[in-house]
């Protein structure tokens, strides 16, 4: 049997109500907007614990500055970063371009993170 727990925010979307979220609850996935998480990033630099259970975060909404994406990476450790936002254009463009920074097509990401579907 497989399942898996959704938590909300509810009004506190700032990014050190979404650090308290991550580790009270062990959150691994986490979605949101590019804001959202320079705010999450911020907050890990005034509190450097980990995310041992934080594996991906999917950015949408607007385009991710690179330095975010590498922040997530390499300082907070976040093992995928997802960039789901791109213009709609030239459907091979965008099949190509759609997920930072593995280039990866739709249906490849949600095999991922989705694997009984």
């Amino acid at each position: 049997m497989t399942g898996a727990a959704l938590v909300l925010p509810g009004r506190h979307v700032g990014g050190a109500a979404l650090a308290r979220a991550v580790r009270e609850f062990g959150v691994s996935v986490v979605a949101g907007v590019p804001t959202v998480f320079l705010d999450f990033v911020a907050a890990f630099r005034a509190d450097p614990r980990p995310f041992p259970s934080l594996k991906s975060v999917v950015i949408g909404g607007a385009a991710c500055p690179p330095s975010l994406a590498r922040a997530l990476r390499e300082e907070v450790g976040v093992g995928k970063v997802n960039h789901v936002y791109g213009m709609t254009g030239e459907k091979e463009k965008k099949e190509k371009s759609f997920f930072f920074p593995t280039q990866q097509p739709l249906s490849t990401f949600f095999n991922l993170l989705l694997p009984s579907l």
